[in-house]
C-alpha cells in the first residue's frame, strides 16, 4: 500500500493526521507520521516556525479551564445548598431530614460520574471547552468514570455515617471533639489533602496533563475547541 507523502503536511496537519489515523489498520502510516512529527520537533522539516504556534501537547494544557468547569458545575449545585439550608430551617427531622442529607452529599458525585459516562463532559466542561476521554482518545466508559471519582465514592458512607449523626446522634458539642468520630474526620481531612496535592503534583509532571485520578482510571482530559 502507498504511503502518502506526508512531508508536505504542515505540523498542525501531521498532529490531525495522527488523531485520526487508525493505527491498526494503517500501521505504516502511522509509523512514517510520528517520524515526521519527531523530525519537526528535532528542527527538520518545511516549516520549524510552526513549533512555535502548535505544540504536539497543547490540546491537553487545560489547567485553567478544568479548574472554571468545576467551579461552573459548582454553581449549578448552588440551588441544592440552598434547599438545604431551608430544610434545617424549616425543623425537617428524623428520617426524612436523613434521606435528604443522604442525596445531597452524594447528588455531585452521582452527576459527575453519569455526565461522564455518557457525554465525557460536565455542563461546566462543556462550558469552558473541555473533555475526558480514554487515554487512547476513544470515549470514556462508564466504569473510568466511577474510577475517575474514586475517592469521592469511598468517602461516600461517612458521608451517610455524618448524617445519621446528625439526625439521630445526640452528639453533644462539649465532648465531640474528643470522640473517635472527631479523631477520624481529622483524619480523613488530612488524607483528602494529601490526595489533593498528589492530583497537583502529577497533573504538573507529565506531558499530558493527566492528574492521579486519570492514571487510576486510565483516562485524559483535552480541549475540545
Amino acid at each position: 500500500m502507498t504511503i502518502p507523502n506526508y512531508e508536505e503536511c504542515t505540523f498542525e496537519e501531521l498532529l490531525d493526521v495522527e488523531r485520526h489515523i487508525d493505527k491498526e489498520e494503517y500501521p505504516e502510516r502511522y509509523a512514517e507520521v510520528r517520524r515526521q512529527i519527531e523530525r519537526r520537533l528535532k528542527g527538520y522539516g518545511p516549516s520549524v516556525s510552526e513549533l512555535t504556534e502548535v505544540s504536539p501537547y497543547d490540546k491537553y494544557h487545560a489547567f485553567w479551564r478544568r479548574f472554571f468547569a468545576l467551579f461552573i458545575d459548582g454553581l449549578i449545585f448552588l440551588p441544592l445548598w440552598l434547599i438545604e439550608n431551608w430544610v434545617y430551617s424549616s425543623g425537617v427531622s428524623g428520617f426524612p431530614l436523613y434521606i435528604w442529607l443522604v442525596i445531597s452529599s452524594s447528588a455531585m458525585v452521582v452527576y459527575i460520574v453519569w455526565m461522564h459516562g455518557a457525554y465525557g463532559q460536565t455542563l461546566g466542561k462543556m462550558v469552558t471547552g473541555v473533555k475526558v476521554l480514554d487515554v487512547s482518545e476513544s470515549k470514556l466508559s462508564y466504569k473510568q468514570a466511577v474510577l475517575r471519582e474514586i475517592l469521592p465514592i469511598l468517602l461516600l458512607p461517612l458521608n451517610f455515617y455524618d448524617a445519621y449523626l446528625i439526625v439521630y446522634g445526640n452528639i453533644d458539642p462539649d465532648t465531640f471533639a474528643n470522640s473517635l468520630s472527631a479523631q477520624l474526620l481529622v483524619i480523613v481531612a488530612f488524607a483528602v489533602f494529601g490526595w489533593f496535592i498528589l492530583e497537583l503534583v502529577t497533573m504538573l509532571f507529565n506531558k499530558k496533563r493527566r492528574a492521579l485520578h486519570d492514571f487510576i482510571a486510565g483516562s485524559v482530559v483535552i480541549k475540545t475547541n
